[in-house]
């Protein structure tokens, strides 16, 4: 069996979207995407563990479109270390997040900042065993 030339570029041109796709979906950003105006207090999240330390300094591509904030621990960007998360916003509120490239300790900050999270490393004696996620009593009360 050959292939006509025309058939030859047809499956060229299939296998280069397919490759593209491929590229597009498994994306890792380098530390040349994250945006180094995006600060970060230096006592947030803290430890001397570095395997956490090396976690959260990654640079990742995130994409969180609408996912409640009970949820939001839970999404692919934050895979790799366990959470314990208490007294939270009883309104759940949907969080999106859209970067091309911004490390897990700017995630996690942003979404402590905004909704007034507290988040500290529970440690063990090998290490971090979680984070420690609790919300913060409403600054103001209904009658």
């Amino acid at each position: 069996m050959t292939l006509a030339p025309k058939n030859l570029l047809a499956l060229g041109a299939s296998l280069l979207a397919a490759l593209s796709l491929n590229a597009c979906l498994n994306y890792q950003p380098d530390h040349k995407v994250v945006n180094p105006m995006a600060a970060v207090p230096t006592e947030f999240l803290f430890t001397d563990y570095a395997p956490l330390n090396k976690w959260l300094d990654s640079p990742i591509a995130v994409y969180i479109d609408e996912v409640p904030l009970s949820e939001v621990f839970s999404a692919p960007e934050l895979a790799g270390v366990n959470t314990q998360v208490t007294n939270l916003p009883e309104d759940d509120p949907l969080i999106t997040v859209d970067s091309i490239g911004m490390t897990r300790r700017q995630l996690l900050w942003a979404i402590a900042h905004e909704y007034r999270l507290y988040m500290k490393p529970i440690e063990n004696p090998h290490g971090p065993s979680f984070i420690y996620v609790k919300g913060k009593p409403s600054l103001t009360t209904e009658s």
